[in-house]
């Protein structure tokens, strides 16, 4: 009885937790969006239309959402092998990657391990897909997978920014990925970078989509409603709740650089907590049922 208010409660937490994320990469990706494609259009109608695909996809149900990732990837796996002439740039050295392992450290260091836990956070919230999937079900096992080469590709992406810039003026380039294919150049494609834009928008969806999913499954999970089946109904009200909320987000936080700050160290700190935190209480929790049961027999 214990294990399922903590549950229910972490899913109230995991509401917001999921919120949050989704408004960052959501809002994230319109701002990159309105800055090198559609500046004239608002950020807003951006973000309408993306939850607008994302819930046509999620609307399909669980197992055809989590198939999406097959056309995401590929449309999207060729674009990491033009990073790989960043790796040889005449100006890359073997000490921008240094020091790996700091020997003293201060605030900005943890700042830096917040961040590295905040960004791949997320994996930890495919527990609220429980409505959906069966005990036996090898989703978790593939999104698994799916999720140690995203890491694999964050941090191969992350070396070549570091040999194409520099560890001193990395921090000064606000995108630095999209500033780097920008020096792309193909005697039939102009603006190669727009196109790999276009081509990244399945990656968000994706990843949108298995959020409003996730989200769904929280609120069926927090409000006790595990037991009825899901519903187009439901999943919309959903969508709805979360994009009057991007909009309030994006009205009273993202337009501002100081509060946009203040709401980006929030999710570095949010999904810090989640990361450790849900996994942690998920074990401890499986640990005790299995003591009473064991205790039982």
């Amino acid at each position: 009885m214990f294990g399922k208010k903590l549950v229910r409660f972490l899913s109230f937490i995991g509401l917001f937790f999921i919120l949050l994320k989704l408004s960052v990469i959501t809002l994230g990706f319109s701002e990159i969006v309105q800055t090198f494609i559609l500046p004239s259009t608002d950020t807003n109608y951006l973000v309408f239309f993306i939850l607008l695909f994302c819930f046509y996809v999620a609307g399909k149900g669980v197992e055809h959402t989590i198939r999406f990732v097959l056309i995401s990837f590929f449309c999207t796996f060729w674009i990491i092998t033009f990073f790989v002439f960043f790796f040889f740039p005449p100006i890359a050295q073997l000490s921008d990657l240094y020091p790996l392992i700091p020997m003293e450290w201060k605030v900005e260091n943890w700042k830096a391990f917040f961040l590295i836990l905040s960004s791949y956070s997320g994996p930890e919230f495919l527990v609220f897909l429980g409505p959906w999937l069966k005990t036996n079900n090898k989703t978790f096992r593939y999104l698994s997978y799916g999720n140690a080469i995203t890491v694999v590709e964050y941090v191969f992406l992350f070396i070549a920014s570091l040999f194409f810039f520099g560890s001193n003026y990395l921090s000064k380039t606000q995108y630095p990925i999209i500033n780097m294919s920008r020096y792309f150049q193909n005697p039939v494609f102009e603006r190669i970078d727009m196109i790999m834009l276009s081509f990244e928008l399945f990656n968000l969806v994706f990843a949108v989509s298995l959020f409003l999913l996730l989200f769904y499954g929280a609120s069926k999970i927090a409000f006790g409603k595990m037991s009825k089946p899901s519903s187009g109904k439901g999943l919309l009200f959903s969508v709805f709740l979360i994009f009057i909320g991007m909009v309030l987000v994006n009205e009273l936080f993202w337009k501002s650089w100081e509060k946009q700050n203040f709401l980006l160290n929030l999710r570095i700190i949010v999904g810090s907590i989640s990361y450790f935190l849900v996994p942690l209480v998920i074990v401890l929790v499986m640990k005790k049922e299995a003591g009473k049961k064991h205790a039982s027999t």
